[in-house]
């Protein structure tokens, strides 16, 4: 049997009303005892606040939580253990997502709270958005091309999430119209101090590609548009590569997109896997820009000083019908004579119609590289 509290008067009734809600029951209690002198235990007071329907403050009940939680370490570790397991637990993980997802849509207002508080714990806290980056890092680098797959598949049952982004994307402009330039000229700083980080961008994209093959050539068109509407952001991306080809960097940002395979034709890629049968993988590079100063060249062996283009229909008709046909053949005519002069081996691979197959294009390089290494042999493989 608990022993009644001894009677309470109309005073301390007010001060806890007072007290309770902002401050510690500890501090309550002190001040209790210092006011009226009768010793008032930790547990009665409690017993009175909720008789009195007292509650505390949100802010006071953070504070207390986290107090709590410093003092008892190993509870936060039980919680630590009990959401890992949910999370691994596949059908707890539903659970889960389901009763946020309900709570999402009932109260929309939340998200944007959590949202907010997120945002401020970052910011106070920067090493832990730092640890998150490196774990998402630490994820994408043992799955490649899991999140853009997850991703793709979502966008695909939902369309309209990506269509609120892209809105939400187009106000954020609308309201900061000269926020794109800012952001456009800051990546452009940081890629052009750091061109190591060009490399794993082509690695995503070409991953992101890869599990979604349309998104190419949506994003092409996408580009093109763009470009046609804002004709000042095209001479913009102009001014910027003009800029990293004077510091040399455009060689080397081309050079490592072109290690990872993201660039280059079919047909340029079956040139370097095939000849890399005979001359191995890393002798044969595809795509190079070091030679002739940023001017490309399609597949190079520089063991045996020997460059290969591959010329399709375009560089022979009028593909685009914007008189660019001359200047890319005078192109093709300057590539020949730099190399000429430096004494490297140049092929051309003609495709005038467009109708080579693979194999053809294989005969082709095989005749032409016996003229020049009387060793050469054929590789023996199958077309896939």
């Amino acid at each position: 049997m608990s022993k009644p509290d001894i009677l309470w008067t109309e005073k301390e009734d007010n001060l806890i009303k007072e007290l309770f809600p902002h401050t510690s029951t500890e501090e309550v209690v002190s001040c209790l005892n210092t006011a009226f002198g009768k010793k008032r235990t930790y547990n009665a007071v409690k017993r009175r606040a909720h008789i009195l329907k007292v509650k505390r403050s949100k802010e006071m009940r953070k504070i207390l939580f986290r107090q709590f939680m410093k003092d008892h370490p190993e509870v936060t570790e039980k919680m630590r253990q009990t959401k890992i397991k949910n999370f691994k637990d596949p059908k707890e993980r539903k659970k889960l997502s389901e009763i946020v997802k309900k709570m999402y849509r009932e109260k929309p207002e939340v998200r944007k709270k959590m949202s907010e508080a997120k945002k401020k714990y970052y910011k106070k806290h920067p090493e832990a958005l730092e640890r998150l980056s490196h774990i998402r890092k630490e994820f994408n680098e043992k799955n490649p091309g899991l999140t853009k797959k997850v991703w793709g598949e979502y966008i695909k049952i939902h369309p309209e999430h990506n269509e609120k982004q892209s809105q939400k994307l187009k106000k954020f402009y609308e309201v900061n119209p000269g926020q794109k330039e800012v952001l456009s000229k800051s990546r452009f700083k940081y890629l052009s101090s750091h061109p190591e980080f060009h490399e794993e961008q082509s690695i995503r994209k070409k991953n992101y590609f890869f599990w979604n093959p349309d998104a190419r050539t949506e994003q092409s068109k996408r580009m093109k548009k763009y470009f046609d509407d804002h004709p000042e952001q095209r001479e913009l991306v102009g001014k910027q590569s003009k800029e990293l080809m004077k510091k040399g960097l455009l060689k080397k940002m081309m050079n490592a997109s072109a290690k990872t395979g993201r660039y280059g034709s079919k047909p340029q890629k079956h040139i370097k896997n095939y000849l890399s049968l005979f001359f191995g993988e890393d002798a044969v590079i595809l795509n190079d820009h070091e030679v002739l100063n940023g001017m490309e060249i399609d597949v190079f062996i520089p063991s045996y000083k020997i460059a290969i283009e591959f010329n399709g229909y375009i560089h022979y008709t009028n593909y685009y019908k914007t008189g660019s046909l001359k200047k890319r053949q005078k192109r093709d005519k300057i590539k020949k004579e730099k190399l000429e002069s430096k004494g490297y081996h140049f092929i051309v691979v003609e495709d005038i119609e467009g109708k080579l197959s693979l194999r053809e294009i294989e005969i082709i390089l095989d005749e032409e590289l016996k003229k020049i290494i009387p060793e050469y042999k054929a590789p023996q493989h199958k077309i896939i």
